[in-house]
């Protein structure tokens, strides 16, 4: 467990890069040079010094880390739709970008921006070398299986419909 006071705000660890930006903007403001973690300790210490002074101003930082990374992601349809890729136009070319390592793709090929973030092999195209937390790791994996999963119940209705027509000429 760590546990982070105003005056330790060197050693706190910072919050989740994915905060919205009302969040930011609604934070209380801190001298220059301070780190984000010390403006949530000094918010947090203004709170509950107005409701019980003799309360100490500790703040649990890592536990609203761990709640970044172990909460579920939304479902989404495509991987165009994940905020880590994103469109990007190079010499008037349309391209990807992914923002885990910040590597830029040429074409607008879904499923290669999908095996990339997933780390798989195929598609003609590299592993993202970044870390990728294990809740957006698991987005891609399903994303990929389910991609495949399609494609394998296309192709057997396919053969299902060539079989049922070969088997009435037959």
């Amino acid at each position: 467990l760590f546990v982070a006071t105003m005056a330790d705000d060197e050693d706190a660890a910072a919050p989740s890069p994915r905060r919205n930006a009302g969040e930011i903007a609604s934070s209380p403001p801190v001298a220059s040079g301070s780190s984000p973690a010390a403006a949530a300790a000094a918010s947090s210490a203004a709170s509950a010094s107005s409701t019980s002074p003799s309360v100490p101003s500790i703040v649990d930082l890592s536990a609203a880390a761990a709640s970044d990374n172990d909460e579920p992601l939304d479902a989404i349809a495509s991987i165009w739709e994940d905020e880590y890729i994103e469109e990007v136009v190079v010499k008037d070319k349309r391209c990807w970008k992914c923002l885990w390592c910040n590597k830029v793709c040429s074409g607008m090929n879904a499923t290669k921006a999908l095996y990339h973030v997933a780390k798989m092999h195929g598609q003609n195209v590299k592993k993202c070398k970044a870390k990728i937390s294990e809740n957006y790791a698991q987005r891609y994996t399903g994303m990929v299986n389910a991609s495949k999963s399609k494609g394998e119940a296309r192709k057997r209705a396919v053969d299902s419909i060539a079989e049922d027509i070969a088997s009435r000429h037959a």
